[in-house]
């Protein structure tokens, strides 16, 4: 079957008018928000982690995953209706399996220092984020896959400085792509 030039530009103009779409559609359901969120959440929790006496940082952490998960259910109810499908439903539930089977793992592995089960819990959550990418749009899974590959190498090759980079870079990176499909995708 042949196709003409003018047929393969309109169709080639369909797929990018679906794209944009979806990326309309992912910028307004409230997603970017979870991600400056977060990511603010990881650099005050990281950057803390880096300053101040292991003994004082579940005083600091708590505080701010407690803030997190409650301003998280708000956003999730503010943005229900921009969903059209059961995706926000899926979300939920990833999210459920995400924080059961690590607290299963990091019961299993036992990290002994802070460190390890950072980079556990790092791990954890950015799987989180290539399933949504595989899902619903690739810069999530990319995000997952250099923040992942990038809390490793950090812990493997300079652990002295690995809460403050994941506060730079993790928890940048998070607040940079919600900022990035805020402005860019709208």
């Amino acid at each position: 079957m042949d196709v003409s030039q003018k047929e393969a530009k309109e169709s080639l103009q369909a797929i990018q008018d679906v794209a944009a779409h979806m990326r309309r559609n992912v910028a307004r359901s409230g997603s970017p928000y979870f991600m400056v969120l977060w990511g603010a959440i990881w650099f005050l929790g990281f950057l803390s982690s880096h300053f101040v006496d292991e003994a004082y940082l579940g005083w600091i952490w708590m505080p701010l995953v407690i803030f997190g998960s409650i301003f998280s259910a708000y956003l999730g109810y503010r943005f229900r209706s921009k969903v059209r499908s059961q995706i926000d439903l899926r979300f939920t539930y990833l999210w459920v399996a995400i924080m059961a089977y690590s607290a299963i793992w990091m019961w299993l592995a036992q990290p002994s220092t802070g460190a390890q089960a950072s980079v556990l819990i790092t791990c954890f959550i950015m799987f989180a984020y290539v399933v949504i990418g595989l899902w619903m749009e690739p810069v999530a899974a990319w995000v997952g896959l250099i923040v992942t590959a990038f809390a490793i190498l950090v812990y493997l090759l300079i652990p002295e400085y690995y809460f403050l980079l994941m506060a730079l870079l993790g928890g940048g990176a998070l607040m940079l792509s919600g900022f990035y499909i805020l402005r860019k995708w709208e």
